[in-house]
């Protein structure tokens, strides 16, 4: 079994942002049309380079999740959908749905969880899961059987991007995004750290809990600012790590693809 897991919201904003600024402010049918459309040559190609047996395309459910329920702030300084893209959503899942791609939105839990409980669910059955997105944070689920392929930059991210970016390896991703925090979606982890501070400590001591453990071991301020935003940092976590065990209420079965007579293009 090889399943396709297309981060839609991920998938939908790429395509927008890559839009004339002019075309961005209309929300007329051709605007709409045109992003469908686009949409739709994405999946194709995507599909025949993949070649799934399977696939499903996540989006964010929408009103609060259960990130909310620990952490009120989270997101709160997001900017709103844009209106072509609110308007352009019904369009776009059409879209899948013509192309016999199941479109999952599961309350109160994010695409990221989705796809999470799905790939390793798959992992465990020793299936194949390839993740469509451009989202770093996913990069944590990498492992022999679940792969991350960036759409646009036409490659697979690897351990090798991650230690680039991180400092660490994939499944460090949560500890050092704990302690940096990350504005864009306001969590703040600890005061003062960036991400270069965060993996240099995590390299150092392994993991957040170590490293929260022991904050007499590290001298001076940066010790200090541990003490400090434990909690901050703890609550930080569990924000950037992906949920695995989201009641889905599908079988992988009815992931299956009919891909005959899909185009090519």
């Amino acid at each position: 079994m090889k399943l396709l897991l297309i981060d839609g919201p991920n998938l939908v904003r790429r395509i927008y942002a890559a839009l004339p600024e002019a075309e961005k402010a209309r929300t007329d049918n051709a605007n709409v049309s045109g992003i469908a459309v686009s949409c739709r040559r994405s999946i194709q190609r995507a599909v025949n380079l993949h070649q799934p047996t399977h696939c499903a395309a996540v989006f964010d459910h929408h009103g609060k999740t259960w990130r909310h329920e620990i952490f009120p702030d989270y997101k709160k300084n997001r900017p709103a959908v844009p209106p072509l893209l609110h308007q352009s959503m019904s369009s776009i899942v059409e879209v899948f749905q013509h192309l016999d791609i199941r479109c999952l939105f599961i309350h109160e839990y994010e695409a990221d969880d989705v796809i999470a409980t799905i790939a390793t669910h798959l992992s465990a059955r020793r299936g194949q899961a390839v993740i469509l997105t451009t989202d770093r944070i996913q990069c944590q689920l990498l492992r022999n059987n679940i792969r991350i392929y960036d759409h646009f930059s036409k490659r697979f991210i690897d351990e090798q991007d991650v230690r680039k970016r991180f400092g660490v390896a994939p499944q460090r991703i949560p500890d050092v995004m704990a302690l940096c925090g990350d504005t864009g979606i306001s969590v703040p982890g600890v005061h003062s750290i960036g991400i270069k501070t965060a993996s240099r400590l995590v390299q150092e001591y392994g993991d957040l809990d170590t490293i929260l453990g022991n904050p007499d071991r590290i001298a001076g301020a940066l010790g200090r600012k541990l003490k400090q935003d434990r909690d901050s940092a703890e609550i930080a976590f569990r924000l950037f790590s992906l949920k695995t065990d989201v009641h889905l209420g599908i079988n992988l079965k009815e992931l299956r693809m009919n891909r005959k007579g899909f185009p090519r293009c």
